[in-house]
């Protein structure tokens, strides 16, 4: 199938901005990741659907670095892992990925709209714009949330969380991803710390 010369000028234009694109924000995140020891990085694929003046989506798959965000908290690790399990249930967050042995707690495809433990998910993620509104707030979200407890002391530990996913257009099913504002992770860390009885 043939394509004309302006929409091959058209996905040429999209395939460079992408390009700058990715570009920035590898240079951003290895300066962030450099700056703090607090954090850790990890790249996965993450799909990119971009919708073309003339309706064809054009679906890129690329890589996006997901950051999870660490935290001291100040009581032994299983406690400070038990005090995390009640803290993903008072965020109404089933807990589907778990493995006490590793003080892991998560879940990998957890399907929210508009708010997350009362607060609206544009604080926590964000999936672009549509309209001059959110898409965070009006798209159907399937998030990845994990945290892990690290730590052998007994009175410190360390509480990692990262925070990613994909919103998807409740009418035409369009795609796109989403990223973390940092926001729910220091929730997370702080309610556990309030429950310890230190915040």
């Amino acid at each position: 199938m043939t394509s004309s010369p302006h929409a091959r000028r058209s996905l040429s234009a999209v395939l460079l901005a992408l390009g700058a694109t990715l570009s920035i924000s590898a240079c951003a995140s290895g300066s962030a990741s450099t700056a703090t020891t607090s954090t850790d990085a990890s790249v996965a694929p993450s799909p990119q659907q971009i919708t073309m003046a003339s309706g064809q989506n054009v679906r890129f798959n690329t890589t996006s670095t997901t950051i999870a965000v660490s935290e001291i908290i100040p009581v032994g690790a299983d406690s400070a892992y038990n005090l995390l399990l009640k803290v993903f249930a008072d965020l109404q967050i089933p807990t589907t990925n778990l493995d006490s042995r590793q003080r892991m707690a998560g879940n990998s495809l957890f399907k929210v709209r508009r708010r997350l433990g009362g607060v609206t998910l544009s604080k926590y993620v964000d999936c672009g714009n549509k309209d001059g509104g959110s898409n965070a707030e009006t798209y159907d979200l399937v998030l990845t949330i994990n945290s892990a407890v690290g730590g052998s002391g007994p009175a410190a530990s360390t509480i990692s969380t990262r925070v990613d996913g994909v919103a998807t257009h409740p009418v035409f099913s369009t795609q796109t991803t989403c990223s973390t504002t940092g926001e729910l992770e220091k929730r997370i860390a702080l309610a556990v710390k309030t429950k310890a009885g230190r915040s």
